[in-house]
């Protein structure tokens, strides 16, 4: 989810799913799922307080990231107005919304597993692992991509944008995640 969409942890923790949900509990962001794939919009962000700004993700361009966003929806049992990422215990069981330090714990355990499974010494996976945080799947999306005149650009919605029509083969010079 990270990578398509080139959030922030603080962004991706406060996503809700569906709709918005209701009192203390609600994000700062809603994730519909839509026909042609995804809809993210930001209520408020780093980059923009001020106003929203839509994301849309093609699904056809992100066929793994789907099923696996799918999956996760399923296998957590979430439904419209609750948190979409959430904190699961060591022993069982799923808590509340994760934090943005849950994260970071949750990628360096996936990395870890991953590593163990391909063989690499202990030691040597902790080590590996430890490289990387939350910020690991925003930073390489967003490194790679230049705005104009070579400087980076740091808005999620125009990067996004940008990746997409670079796929497609056309130019990124156009916003297609337009603000609400």
């Amino acid at each position: 989810m990270v990578r398509p969409v080139a959030l922030r942890r603080s962004e991706l923790v406060e996503i809700d799913y569906q709709k918005r949900g209701a009192g203390n509990e609600s994000g700062l962001a809603v994730l519909r799922m839509t026909d042609y794939g995804l809809e993210l919009e930001l209520l408020r962000s780093k980059t923009s307080r001020e106003k929203p700004a839509r994301i849309a993700v093609e699904r056809h361009h992100n066929s793994r990231a789907f099923a696996v966003l799918e999956k996760w929806i399923a296998h957590a049992g979430i439904i419209p107005g609750t948190t979409l990422f959430r904190r699961i215990h060591p022993r069982g069981g799923m808590g509340g919304r994760i934090t943005a330090d849950g994260v970071n714990r949750a990628i360096k355990a996936a990395l870890k597993g991953y590593y163990l499974a391909t063989g690499t010494a202990g030691d040597v996976a902790e080590r590996l692992a430890s490289r990387f945080s939350g910020h690991s799947g925003r930073g390489g999306f967003v490194e790679g991509r230049r705005g104009r005149h070579g400087h980076r650009r740091h808005n999620a919605a125009q990067v996004a944008a940008d990746d997409q029509a670079l796929r497609r083969g056309g130019r990124a010079t156009q916003l297609r995640a337009s603000p609400v």
